[in-house]
């Protein structure tokens, strides 16, 4: 199933952090409130990447960066692999 993925991109070679992966389905696109809310998470994922990128590069070297929230303000897991996905 295809999806969408944000990211935060990080200085100093640092792990990207993903600020939203939703799996998408074509059929749900039709949906007028469907793509209402998903239009919503993905604002607030863009601007939460945006604060991301803006506070990790103005940070010491040795602070730990900060997480990602999901929509509960919960840490966002890695996204799995493409090849993990489908045999799912």
């Amino acid at each position: 199933m295809p999806t969408i993925i944000v990211r935060a991109h990080t200085s100093g070679g640092e792990a990207s952090l993903a600020t939203l992966s939703e799996r998408i389905a074509a059929e749900h696109l039709g949906s007028r409130h469907y793509t209402t809310q998903l239009i919503e998470r993905i604002t607030w994922a863009v601007a939460d990447a945006e604060a991301l990128e803006s506070r990790t590069s103005a940070r010491e070297p040795d602070t730990e960066a900060p997480g990602a929230r999901g929509s509960a303000g919960h840490p966002m897991p890695e996204p799995k692999p493409l090849s993990a996905a489908i045999s799912a």
